[in-house]
């Protein structure tokens, strides 16, 4: 029988859009995943929820913005569906500010979010602290020559819990997984999606939509474009500490500790943009990500380390996610290049996705993230 639409890659974007599509009522889904669903980029993130700064204004932090505003509905709704708690947690973040440079640039932000009105819990989302406040918050600071920005917004969740969730929602929707299949070709014909090829064998499909991460350029030769969506190698560590040392994440200088109840601590995080799928993690990264979290959290050595791991985020060299249509063919769409911020974006992404393919409704102005755009030197968007 022919399916409505094929969802190319079973990561929490792939997952997350065919469950918003199955719950507008989209029957005869199915999600083919190369491995397991969630296995590559979403499990290997820490889950960190982390707000757009408000002194940008660029498409993918509006996109980021909204997503997050949305995710505590969209999280409840999801729990309560599938049974599945995902452990969301607005936990909140502070930043150690190490320099007059990043004093100024909180500054912006915090001016920039009081005059956009947000606000948690009735509170401003945004806020500047000294260190003696900063330390009233989490007694464990150990410096902060500039001050601190605290923002509210942060929150973190389970990424397996989440992919366990978002797959017994689609299950119970009627979407049908299949993992352990890997795509190897998109039938077009006459400019028309048909269907693809599997290791299988062809599967017909009405319409087909890519939501293969930082594996995307494997169907470059569909959509030209995808060939810039490449591999973001970043790198954790997991360490395990006696008592858990900060409520809130704590960030300083690119790197965060989040810690959890029973003193589980995680260091994150590297970023390289090589285009190497190597899942090792190399001596000198763990020894960059123990001097990173050595200014957080001074005592932590490298003999609490618990392990270390890598994951491929899917970088976008266009400089911002691809969603949408796709000119190479009919029913033919994308959602792919998201980087670091996948998981946090997921619902809106998901909202976004579903609304075109089932309803042929934009919710927003796709254009900046539209598939055929021009890589062009210094591109703001």
């Amino acid at each position: 029988m022919e399916k409505s639409i094929i969802v190319i890659g079973g990561g929490v974007v792939g997952l997350a859009c065919a469950y918003k599509m199955a719950q507008k009522g989209l029957k005869n889904i199915t999600i083919l995943e190369e491995g397991a669903c969630g296995a590559r980029a979403t499990t290997a993130s820490l889950g960190v929820l982390m707000p757009y700064v408000p002194t940008i204004e660029k498409p993918t932090a509006i996109l980021q913005r909204t997503s997050l505003e949305m995710y505590e509905d969209f999280a409840k709704e999801l729990v309560d569906f599938s049974g599945v708690d995902i452990e969301f947690e607005k936990l909140g973040h502070i930043q150690i500010l190490h320099s007059e440079k990043q004093l100024e640039k909180a500054k912006k932000a915090v001016e920039r979010s009081n005059e956009l009105d947000k606000k948690v819990n009735g509170e401003n989302a945004f806020e500047l602290l000294t260190f003696e406040q900063a330390k009233e918050l989490e007694p464990n600071l150990k410096e902060a020559k500039f001050g601190c920005m605290y923002s509210r917004m942060t929150a973190n969740l389970s990424t397996e819990k989440l992919v366990l969730a978002l797959k017994t929602a689609c299950e119970k929707l009627g979407v049908e997984i299949k993992e352990n299949t890997s795509v190897n070709d998109i039938i077009i014909q006459n400019g028309k999606v048909k269907g693809v090829i599997t290791g299988q064998g062809e599967i017909l499909s009405e319409k087909v939509l890519i939501a293969t991460g930082a594996y995307s350029a494997k169907f470059s030769h569909v959509i030209d474009n995808l060939k810039e969506i490449q591999s973001q190698k970043g790198e954790a560590l997991e360490l395990k500490l006696e008592e858990r040392k900060f409520d809130r994440l704590v960030k300083m200088a690119g790197f965060y500790a989040l810690c959890k109840k029973d003193g589980t601590t995680f260091i994150g995080s590297t970023s390289s943009r090589k285009p190497d799928f190597s899942e090792d993690v190399k001596e000198k990264s763990i020894k960059m990500l123990m001097k990173g979290g050595q200014r957080i959290l001074p005592e932590i050595s490298e003999k609490d380390i618990v392990r270390a791991w890598a994951g491929h985020r899917p970088h976008s060299y266009l400089g911002s996610p691809l969603l949408g249509k796709c000119n190479e063919a009919e029913n033919l769409f994308v959602a792919v290049g998201h980087g670091k911020i996948g998981i946090c974006t997921a619902p809106f992404t998901a909202e976004i996705i579903s609304s075109l393919i089932v309803n042929d409704e934009l919710l927003i102005d796709l254009t900046p993230f539209r598939v055929n755009k021009l890589k062009l030197p210094g591109s703001k968007d």
